[in-house]
């Protein structure tokens, strides 16, 4: 049977990682996730949206990732619309 031990620290702790209690594994990865996101870098985000206006004439367009058009096998239906 293994010890109960806590392992909140990683480097305090005797017991190797792979014999840690399930508690101790959560403690642990508890620790370890405040760690990253304290130390995270923030930057700021910013998503450009887009407007698409065509006419009703234009056929088979499709807006592509992030609405940079596609022109692959687009064309013009004949009339005015």
């Amino acid at each position: 049977m293994l010890a109960r031990s806590s392992c909140r620290a990683f480097a305090s702790c005797s017991t190797p990682p792979w014999r840690w209690t399930i508690a101790a594994r959560k403690a642990a990865f508890a620790k370890l996730q405040r760690f990253v996101v304290e130390q995270a870098l923030q930057a700021p985000q910013y998503v450009m949206f887009g407007v698409t206006v065509r006419s009703k004439r234009v056929r088979n367009y499709v807006d592509g990732l992030l609405t940079t058009p596609k022109f692959h096998q687009v064309w013009l239906e004949t009339g005015s619309g």
